[in-house]
């Protein structure tokens, strides 16, 4: 999965949450980041991925590696995007 691809999944299902949080903020007492602010961090998260193997630092272009501390939290929203779709569409049949 191309960080490209990633990041534009991701960034529509942060859109859709988002819009529910003056909701779930007015219920709580503390703040919430907002859409655009979790959307420019996942993207410069998935600009930024290097990793050094032997003498060299590379620049992981495809997917996310798994050493990453978020890896597996991405890794699992990036999946549920597909249920999410899978759902939304099966509501409107």
């Amino acid at each position: 999965m191309a960080p490209l691809v990633v990041s534009h999944t991701l960034n529509s299902v942060i859109v859709i949450v988002f819009s529910e949080v003056n909701l779930f903020e007015s219920l709580h007492s503390f703040k919430v980041a907002e859409a655009s602010d979790l959307i420019s961090w996942l993207d410069f998260l998935l600009d930024n991925l290097f990793l050094c193997f032997g003498q060299g630092v590379y620049r992981q272009s495809i997917g996310i590696p798994m050493i990453t501390n978020c890896a597996v939290y991405l890794a699992d929203f990036y999946l549920f995007t597909y249920e999410f779709d899978f759902v939304k569409r099966s509501l409107e049949e």
